[in-house]
């Protein structure tokens, strides 16, 4: 539970913050979040992060192990879209 409210905190911060950055627009990292999440795609989830975030959740949360990270991210992503399809089908 604590590593899926820690992924849940970082979506919500990092997408604030890369939305802010000069590169890229809202739009586009929302595009991605949604698509990544629609997918269950967790690497591509982690391209909306900056590198740095990635690499301090990392050493944190993970021990170090970016494959376990992007896997729990994956079997959050998982298990969100269950719910999703539980609640309100697979027509959403």
């Amino acid at each position: 539970m604590k590593k899926i409210i820690c992924v849940l905190m970082a979506l919500v911060l990092m997408l604030s913050l890369t939305a802010c950055g000069a590169n890229s627009s809202y739009k586009s990292v929302v595009k991605t979040m949604i698509k990544a999440m629609e997918k269950c795609d967790a690497e591509k989830m982690t391209k909306i992060f900056p590198d740095e975030f990635l690499e301090y959740l990392c050493e944190e949360e993970y021990d170090d192990d970016y494959d376990d990270m992007v896997d729990d991210l994956e079997d959050s992503l998982k298990d969100s879209m269950d719910w999703w399809e539980d609640q309100y089908g697979r027509d959403i």
